[in-house]
C-alpha cells in the first residue's frame, strides 16, 4: 500500500516519500553528527584532534589521547521551523524539544610510561548522529479542488461492494484499494452517484446540470506535519596511545533508529454548511513510526609528528539496518447533525537498508592556546542498497537501480577553531555537506552550518561547554497536499525556508 505524501525533515532536507524506496535509503544514510558541545561548536572538525567523548563517533582514536577517566553528558535543545506559502497565505511554524546529544565514559585500563608510552583505553559512548525533526504548517482557502474529490477520482469505476466490509470480506486486506478511499466511504465523505453506476460524489460537491461534480463552496484547508526522532550511535571503544605520537582506535557501533511522523489535512466549509449537503469539515490523519537497528565497525588513527601537528584518518564499514515501518490512517467527517470517525488497521512492513561505508581525513594545528582543525569525510551514496528482511535484494531491484542512477559520492568539509583566554575558550565552526544526488525532479541540497561556543574550566576536574549551531542553507521546495484530478492540479505548498537550530551544553568530570 502506498503511503500518503510524507514530509521528512531533519536537519537535512525534506522530500516526498512513497512506500519504502530510495528516499528511505538516503534518509537513514546521510549523517549529521551532533556529539558534545565542544565538538559541535568547532564544526565537528575532530578527525585529527580527539580527546573528547563527542569526537569518538567521528574518530575512534579520539580515546587514545585520554590519560584519565572521564564522564561526559550533553543534553540539548533542538528547534526547527519553516516558512510556507499556500494559496497566497504565508505562515511560520516552529517546534522545540529536548534531546540527549552525547553521553559517555572513558577509562585507561593499562598505562605504561617509562620513556616508551603505551596506554590502552576503553570507552562507551552514546552519540546522536542524525535528527529527523521538522515542523510544517500551511493554510488557505481552496475554491477549486478537494481532497475528498481526489480520493473519489482514484476509485472511479470501482464497485461499491469492494469498499464495504462484510463478515467474509475486509477491504483493507482483500483489495488493492487506497486505504483513504475506504475510510472516506465508511465516514460518508464519499457517496455513490444515483445516476451513474460505480461512480462517486463527495460531501464537498454537488452534481451540476452538466452531469459532473462541482465544488459546492470554498473550503478552508489546514495542513500540518511533524516529524521527530533520530539515529543514536552506541559505541564500545578500544583506544591506544603509542609513544604519544600514534593513537589508534576501533568502535563496535550499534545504531538505534526512530522516525516518527504525524500528518493532518483538514478541509472545512467556510460558507453556509447547508450549501454543502450539511457538510462541515473533514480531517484526514496519517501517522508513521519507523524503528530499527544497524551495526558497523569504525577504525581510526591520529598521528602527531610534532607537538603542534596532528593528522587523522578514519574508515567506517557499511551499515546494514533492519527497519520496520508501522502506519495508520484515520478520518473524521463532521456534518450539521452527525459526525463519523473511522481508522484503518495498523500497517507494518519490515525491510533492510545498507548505508555506504565512509572514510575521513583530518589535519590540525595545536598550539599552546589555539587550535585550528580541518576535516573531510566522504561517502558513496550510489552504493546504498535496499532488501527485504532477509537481505534479499531481488524485490527491490528497481529501487536499487534508481539508487545507482540517482545518487553519487558526496563529501563533508568541516573547519574548527578554538582560542583559550585563561580559563575560558572561544570556539567557532563551519561545516558544508555537498549534495548526494537527485531523486526524480528533486535535488538534495548542499547543507551549510555555522556554529560557535564557549568553554569553561570549573576547577581542575570539571569543564562546562556551551554551543550553538544553525543551518545556513535556505532549502526551498514544494509539494502537493493531494493528487490532482479531472484535469486540475492538487494544491501546492511552497516551503520558503526550513530553519534548524541546536543548543547544547556539556558537563565533563575527570577522575
Amino acid at each position: 500500500m502506498k503511503k500518503i505524501l510524507t514530509i521528512i525533515g531533519a536537519a537535512l532536507m525534506t522530500m516526498p516519500l512513497f512506500a519504502q524506496g530510495p528516499a528511505d535509503a538516503i534518509l537513514f544514510s546521510r549523517y549529521d553528527y551532533e556529539g558534545s558541545a565542544r565538538t559541535i561548536a568547532m564544526g565537528n572538525a575532530f578527525t585529527a584532534l580527539g580527546g573528547d567523548v563527542g569526537a569518538m563517533s567521528i574518530n575512534p582514536a579520539a580515546s587514545g589521547l585520554y590519560r584519565y577517566m572521564e564522564f561526559s553528558i550533553t543534553p540539548g535543545i533542538l528547534n526547527t521551523g519553516s516558512k510556507t506559502t499556500y494559496f497566497g497565505n504565508k505562515y511560520k511554524d516552529s517546534a522545540t524539544r529536548g534531546v540527549l546529544s552525547s553521553a559517555g565514559f572513558v577509562a585507561p585500563i593499562y598505562v605504561r610510561d617509562y620513556g616508551n608510552t603505551f596506554n590502552v583505553i576503553l570507552g562507551f559512548t552514546a552519540n546522536r548522529i542524525k535528527s529527523f525533526d521538522s515542523s510544517i504548517s500551511a493554510y488557505g482557502y481552496n475554491n477549486a479542488t478537494t481532497m475528498l474529490g481526489s480520493i473519489a477520482a482514484s476509485i472511479e469505476g470501482v464497485n461499491q461492494a469492494d469498499l464495504t466490509k462484510t463478515d467474509t470480506y475486509e477491504p483493507y486486506y482483500d483489495s488493492n484499494l487506497p486505504w483513504n478511499a475506504i475510510l472516506a466511504w465508511d465516514s460518508y465523505g464519499i457517496n455513490p452517484r444515483e445516476d451513474l453506476e460505480n461512480s462517486y460524489i463527495t460531501a464537498t460537491e454537488y452534481l451540476g446540470k452538466d452531469g459532473y461534480p462541482h465544488l459546492a463552496g470554498t473550503l478552508f484547508n489546514n495542513y500540518q506535519s511533524r516529524t521527530t526522532g533520530g539515529i543514536q550511535e552506541f559505541s564500545f571503544n578500544l583506544g591506544m596511545n603509542v609513544s604519544d605520537r600514534l593513537y589508534l582506535g576501533a568502535n563496535s557501533n550499534m545504531h538505534s533508529v526512530e522516525y516518527v511522523m504525524d500528518e493532518y489535512f483538514t478541509e472545512e466549509a467556510s460558507t453556509d454548511a447547508k450549501t454543502l449537503n450539511s457538510f462541515m469539515s473533514m480531517t484526514s490523519n496519517y501517522w508513521q513510526r519507523t524503528t530499527g537497528t544497524g551495526m558497523n565497525v569504525k577504525f581510526g588513527a591520529i598521528f602527531a609528528p610534532t607537538s603542534h601537528l596532528r593528522f587523522g584518518l578514519t574508515y567506517q564499514t557499511p551499515t546494514w539496518y533492519s527497519l520496520t515501518d508501522n502506519w495508520q490512517r484515520s478520518m473524521q467527517t463532521n456534518f450539521v447533525e452527525d459526525s463519523y470517525y473511522n481508522s484503518s488497521p495498523v500497517g507494518n512492513f519490515t525491510y533492510s537498508v545498507k548505508s555506504p561505508g565512509r572514510w575521513g581525513l583530518g589535519a590540525a594545528f595545536v598550539g599552546i592556546s589555539t587550535i585550528l582543525s580541518f576535516d573531510y569525510e566522504r561517502a558513496s551514496y550510489g552504493k546504498m542498497r535496499m532488501a527485504d528482511e532477509n537481505r534479499n535484494m531481488v524485490p527491490f531491484a528497481a529501487d536499487n537501480s534508481t539508487i545507482q542512477n540517482s545518487f553519487k559520492g558526496a563529501g563533508s568539509l568541516r573547519i574548527g577553531f578554538e582560542q583559550w583566554l585563561g580559563n575560558t575558550a572561544l570556539r567557532l565552526g563551519y561545516a558544508r555537506h555537498s549534495s548526494p544526488g537527485t531523486l526524480g525532479s528533486f535535488e538534495y541540497p548542499k547543507l551549510r552550518y555555522f556554529s560557535c561556543g564557549l568553554g569553561f574550566l570549573l576547577g581542575t576536574n570539571v569543564t562546562l561547554d556551551l554551543a550553538y549551531q544553525r543551518c545556513l542553507s535556505k532549502q526551498d521546495y514544494s509539494f502537493q497536499c493531494f493528487d490532482g484530478y479531472d484535469g486540475m492540479t492538487g494544491p501546492t505548498t511552497y516551503v520558503d525556508r526550513q530553519n534548524i537550530n541546536k543548543f547544547l551544553a556539556s558537563v565533563a568530570i575527570r577522575f
